[in-house]
Order: C-alpha cells, then structure tokens, then sequence
C-alpha cells in the first residue's frame, strides 16, 4: 500500500510549515500501518513525530489565517479604492466614443481621384455624412439607454455611462447588489442594416473582449457582457446573426456566453428593460 505524499510548498513559510507537518503526519501514520517494516524505530521516535507532525500543522496553518485576514482586509480596502475609479464619463468623452462608433458603421466613401472635378464637393459631403452618422448614433444611443435604464429589479442598481481610468466607456452597467448575481455591462451597437458577413460580425463584437476585460480585472467583480444591437432595416434573418456571434465568441473565455439583445429602431421604447436581467 503506497501512501500519497503531499508536495512541499516552498512560496510562503507558513504554508511551508502546514505542508512539512502532513508529511510528517502522513510518515508517521504510516509507521503505524507498516508495522513489520518499522519494527526498528521505537515507539516514543513515532510519536515524537506525530506530535511535531500535529504541532506543525496548527501553527502553519494558524499564522496562515492570520495573515490571510489581513490581506483580505487589504484586498477589500483596495476594491474600495479600485471602485471610486468608476466615474462618470464627461461630455467628450461620450462624443469621442460616439463618433468612433458611428465611423465604424458609416458606409465606406468610394476614393475620388485628383482629376474628380466634384472632388472637393465629395470630401464636404463625406465631412456632412460623418456629422449625421454620429449625431444619429448618439440619439439611438441615448433612446435606448433611457429605455434600458427602466427596470424594475431590486438586486440592481442601474449606472449610466461610467469610465475607468479614463479610457473605458461603458454604455450601461448593471450593478449587482446581491453577491450572488454578476454585474451586467451593456454595450450599444447601432446599424441601420443587419447583415451576417464575417467583416460586419467583427465590427459588431470590435473590443468587448477588452472592454469586459478591464472591468473585471480592475473592478475584481464578476460580470457578463449583453450586446444591444439596434436596427433600422434587417434583410437577413435575426436568428443566423446570433447564431454566429455565439460560433465566433465560442472559444473567447472573456465573451462566452454573452446575451445578444437586437432592438428594431422604430420600437425602441417597447422593448422590456427586464429581459436582460
């Protein structure tokens, strides 16, 4: 019979004391066992053992608790400190933001050559065409924000357009008030027409990895991601979208498992906030 002797653990002493004291434990048991094979060793040397084995092991792992409720007290100091970085994002901010993404779905403009007479005229329209993507993306943006943001849920509290570090904008946030529930972090996309090429996909799921990323990793708090697609017209069906969305984050850890939400423009103010909850 073969006794499984735990490893030594050499990265913190106390737990390096707890560990030496169940292979003493485990030796010394199994001079007990193994009667015949240790008949040599007297009987007060197996208990010696035994008993630094015991000794070990309680004080290991007494100065291990020890020290460990003084690093969760300094680990939920800094989740404090860490949450006050949640604010709330600034005019620009929210401008910046909404014009990437309205530049991201704006439909491309066709290259005009030098010799183009209305070259001039086209680059005007293009600036024009910009201007009224990304004010149209702000008002479906806000729309649907003001929607979602009716819920009626007591383990949540809803938080509107918060940054971290400055950097990260986060459309909507769910915050959980229940430690047994995630936090939802909600990211708008607005397209006037659905399609299900692989280039428009990518456009779509365009840095949630980094977005759900950086909020768990500096808010330390579980959290799944929805994506809110808002549409005008769909000339493909909604359900093969999904479908592929789930193939492609399939094997993306920060994006499994994500909800997909799609809202027609015209019944934004229909669609039931609790659904995503």
């Amino acid at each position: 019979m073969d006794f499984p002797f735990p490893k030594i653990n050499f990265d913190d002493i106390n737990k390096f004391e707890a560990s030496w004291g169940v292979f003493l434990l485990i030796a010394s048991a199994a001079s007990f066992v193994f009667k015949e094979e240790t008949e040599m060793i007297p009987l007060w040397v197996k208990l010696l053992v035994l008993t630094i084995a015991l000794v070990a092991i309680v004080r290991g792992l007494y100065e291990w608790r020890k020290r460990q409720n003084k690093l969760d007290k300094k680990l939920d100091l800094e989740i404090v400190s860490i949450q006050t970085e949640l604010k709330n994002a600034t005019a620009e901010q929210v401008k910046e933001k909404t014009k990437q993404k309205a530049e991201m779905f704006s439909e491309a403009q066709k290259d005009k050559t030098e010799e183009d007479p209305n070259k001039g005229e086209s680059e005007k329209n293009e600036v024009e065409h910009k201007k009224q993507s990304m004010e149209k993306y702000f008002s479906v943006t806000q729309k649907t924000i003001q929607q979602l943001s009716k819920i009626d849920y007591q383990h949540y509290i809803t938080q509107i357009q918060k940054t971290i570090g400055n950097c990260f904008l986060y459309d909507l946030i769910y915050k959980s008030l229940n430690a047994n529930l995630n936090d939802k972090i909600v990211e708008i996309k607005y397209v006037r027409e659905l399609r299900e090429d692989n280039h428009f996909i990518n456009k779509l799921l365009d840095g949630l990895e980094i977005q759900i990323s950086v909020y768990r990793r500096n808010i330390r708090k579980q959290a799944d991601l929805v994506l809110v697609i808002v549409y005008d017209t769909s000339t493909v069906d909604i359900e093969q979208i999904r479908n592929k969305i789930r193939l492609y984050t399939f094997d993306n850890t920060a994006l499994h498992g994500m909800q997909v939400e799609f809202i027609k423009e015209q019944k934004i103010n229909e669609f039931n906030a609790n659904y995503i909850l």
